[in-house]
């Protein structure tokens, strides 16, 4: 990771891209609408979440801790982004 900054866009390219996707899958199938709204719902608080844990106070952690810290950050946004994808991959079959 080289930046915040650039750990912040990520989260919103990907977040913004798999909406996208829900959007398409509204547009392309009408059925399961409100699956794809909760998904939707999902995706933004997963990111909002995301952004709230990367602001943490630097002065106080070595940074060995806050490499640890980002990490973390990106696996579990990671994971979330996973489970949300096979969800609309399973509603699309």
């Amino acid at each position: 990771m080289s930046s915040v900054r650039n750990l912040k866009k990520d989260l919103e390219f990907v977040s913004n891209e798999l909406i996208y996707d829900c959007y398409t899958y509204q547009l392309l199938y009408k059925k399961n609408q409100n699956e794809v709204n909760l998904m939707i719902d999902n995706i933004r608080k997963n990111y909002f979440d995301s952004i709230a844990q990367v602001k943490i106070d630097k002065k106080t952690k070595t940074t060995k801790e806050i490499k640890t810290h980002y990490n973390g950050i990106i696996k579990n946004f990671q994971t979330n982004i996973n489970e949300i994808t096979l969800k609309l991959d399973a509603l699309e079959k």
